[in-house]
């Protein structure tokens, strides 16, 4: 079983995927070094099972927003007792780019919609609790936030593995293509919709 493989991951795990979809999504929230583990193919894969009778979706759903929310509250509390001398910043290049970007948007939109915002961003997902804590980010808007992006994340991730598993029956036997076409959408999906706020921002500005 290959743990940074979600096929693998649930396949192996059998009647137990429900609770390595919790592990595994704990573990990408609540540490920096998250950002090694599959979170967005698992949810994705096992939305797709969910759809074949493989899994229970209730199951998944509950195991995913209890795994992603419980990561990044352990996360925030990481930041707090480690405060300034947490290594955050990496010499991975992909760590940086993640930390720039939830500081960028925490700059522009303020903490919340960065924090939301965050949990569709593979890296920043990571980072966001761990990064929430040593800013000193008021507990209570982070706990508001951080659920209600765990929600938005975990549901519409693995709800649109099983809208496609039920629209497509069969796909299951192209998951690497369609879980690339997947993951690769969502930034694109992201990018449109940001644009969309700047010229219509642009707009009421001219």
């Amino acid at each position: 079983m290959n743990p940074f493989s979600a096929t693998s991951l649930l396949t192996g795990l059998g009647p137990y995927a429900a609770a390595g979809i919790l592990l595994v999504l704990f573990i990408e929230t609540a540490l920096p070094i998250g950002f090694v583990l599959p979170g967005d193919t698992l949810l994705l894969t096992a939305g797709l099972l969910c759809a074949t009778g493989h899994l229970s979706l209730p199951w998944v759903l509950a195991a995913a927003a209890a795994g992603a929310i419980a990561g990044a509250q352990t996360g925030y509390l990481i930041g707090r007792i480690g405060e300034r001398q947490l290594p955050l910043r990496h010499r991975n290049s992909r760590i940086e780019r993640a930390m720039t970007r939830i500081e960028h948007l925490a700059t522009r939109r303020g903490p919340g919609p960065a924090l939301l915002a965050a949990r569709f961003i593979p890296g920043a997902r990571s980072l966001m609790g761990p990064l929430a804590g040593v800013l000193n980010l008021p507990l209570r808007a982070f706990v508001a936030w951080q659920v209600i992006g765990a929600l938005a994340w975990t549901l519409t991730t693995t709800l649109a593995g099983y809208a496609a598993g039920r629209a497509a029956p069969g796909l299951e036997h192209y998951l690497p293509e369609f879980l690339a076409a997947a993951v690769l959408s969502l930034p694109l999906a992201l990018a449109c919709g940001y644009a969309r706020t700047r010229i219509r921002a642009h707009h009421r500005t001219t």
